[in-house]
């Protein structure tokens, strides 16, 4: 199980989430089950899999399992998803004007799934340092 030096960091990901799909498969105890598919709504936002994490979650939700944590990866899974269709957006109308304009091509470049988890990220660091 453990990787070897050849795997990229995808390969492990797949692999876990192939695992916590066997598990959850053949798992009989519906607590067992339900702390895999936690595991495995976990694993598909850490692979940035965002529609995938939206639809576990909701799944989750029927269940009545779901906690803070799990609705933060919701929110922001669903900010991701909705960035990804402005940039589309962006893309098909503006076209090459997002290239020309540097207030435009900052915002689209801004927008992308780094960006939006930077800025998610930033936020939640500054309301921690609050609280202390």
């Amino acid at each position: 199980m453990f990787p070897t030096t050849n795997e990229n960091s995808t390969d492990i990901h797949d692999k876990l989430l192939d695992i916590l799909n066997t598990l959850i498969q053949s798992t009989t105890d519906a607590t067992t089950q339900l702390q895999h598919r936690r595991k495995r709504a976990t694993q598909l936002f850490t692979m940035n899999k965002w529609e995938d994490v939206i639809k576990e979650i909701d799944d989750l939700k029927t269940l009545q399992a779901v906690d803070d944590g799990l609705l933060k990866m919701e929110w922001m899974a669903k900010i991701q998803v909705h960035m990804s269709s402005i940039r589309n957006l962006m893309k098909e109308e503006l076209g090459t004007k997002v290239l020309d304009s540097i207030d435009l091509f900052n915002l689209y470049t801004n927008i992308d799934e780094t960006g939006i988890e930077k800025m998610m990220n930033k936020k939640s660091t500054k309301k921690r340092k609050a609280d202390q």
